[in-house]
């Protein structure tokens, strides 16, 4: 069972957005009702989620989105995950074929905002970025650096 709480929804764009891809997740826990990680603890029950997590973004990427994309259902994208170490500015995204954009200024993102392609310096406050995929593009996430 899966709950669509439709009070804020204003239209069937909104639908799908909150739909796609989460509806397939549920089919997958139906098929999977008790899967690996459930009965590990600490840290390997959260190493072997973002490994299932990883296999189920890589397999609707190659599938799924492609499909959504180009009969224009409004599906949402993950946010890019950013890091920042010694110095260096680190970005990956689960979708498979997607890009991360960046901005280092405090300006939102956009689809010519600087490629995210290899680790670079980063001497920013505040790094923001996006994941870019068939036209379509994820809320900004926004990394303050300390």
């Amino acid at each position: 069972q899966g709950q669509l709480f439709a009070e804020t929804i204003r239209s069937f764009d909104g639908v799908e957005y909150l739909l796609f891809p989460k509806i397939l997740g549920l089919a997958e826990r139906g098929w999977n009702a008790h899967p690996a990680w459930e009965n590990l603890s600490d840290i390997r029950e959260e190493q072997a989620f973002n490994q299932a997590l990883a296999l189920y973004y890589e397999k609707i990427s190659k599938s799924e989105m492609p499909y959504w994309a180009k009969n224009g259902i409004n599906f949402r994208l993950p946010q890019p995950g950013l890091l920042v170490k010694d110095g260096n500015l680190y970005a990956n995204v689960a979708i498979d074929g997607a890009e991360v954009r960046y901005t280092t200024d405090g300006s939102e993102p956009t689809a010519q905002s600087t490629l995210w392609k290899e680790p670079v310096k980063c001497g920013s406050l505040v790094v923001k970025a996006k994941t870019f995929y068939q036209g379509k593009e994820s809320l900004t996430i926004i990394l303050n650096v300390e």
